[in-house]
């Protein structure tokens, strides 16, 4: 059905490295059960913190991540698809950095995390915390190292990527990265 051509979404192409798809794997049933085994999960989606103007400003930002997330997987439409090709989306958030899924994300994970951090931090317990850390970064860099992959393949073809990429300069945030 996705594949209707009134939907303008065949497959131009499919990522022909190991590594592109070893990286986008990593996030999925049933290797993401391999990778949590080395980065466990250190995110709530609902983090609690003590302070109430601290609680409500966090998970309000949360949901906002959330809404970004979901604002970006609807403006894909039947063009969302890992490890092929099926058009360039320049519409809604993707007006504005070139991959808003992942850093909304990656966002939300980052402030689900919080509460963890500054516990394992305010007890001492070093090692939790830089392990809490470390899997918070591995995560954050498998979604960048998904954006470079999917980028390079995209780039691959002459369909208007490379011109895309150069009108919407950021890939995770406006005027940073």
């Amino acid at each position: 059905l996705i594949e209707l051509p009134a939907l303008r979404n065949r497959i131009r192409s499919v990522d022909p490295t190991f590594f592109g798809w070893f990286i986008c794997l990593a996030c999925y049933p049933p290797f993401n059960d391999f990778t949590m085994r080395w980065l466990p999960w250190q995110s709530s989606d609902f983090p609690q913190f003590h302070s109430d103007l601290l609680h409500f400003t966090l998970n309000i930002s949360v949901l906002i991540a959330l809404g970004i997330f979901s604002w970006s997987s609807i403006a894909l439409g039947f063009k969302a698809s890992n490890l092929t090709n099926r058009g360039i989306v320049t519409h809604g958030p993707y007006t504005f950095v070139r991959h808003p899924a992942y850093a909304a994300k990656n966002f939300a994970w980052w402030l689900g995390a919080l509460p963890l951090l500054g516990t394992t931090l305010a007890a001492g317990q070093w090692q939790a915390f830089a392990y809490s850390l470390l899997a918070l970064f591995g995560w954050t860099a498998i979604y960048a190292l998904r954006a470079v992959t999917e980028e390079r393949h995209l780039r691959l073809l002459d369909n208007g990527y490379a011109e895309y990429a150069q009108k919407v300069r950021w890939r995770f945030v406006p005027g940073v990265w």
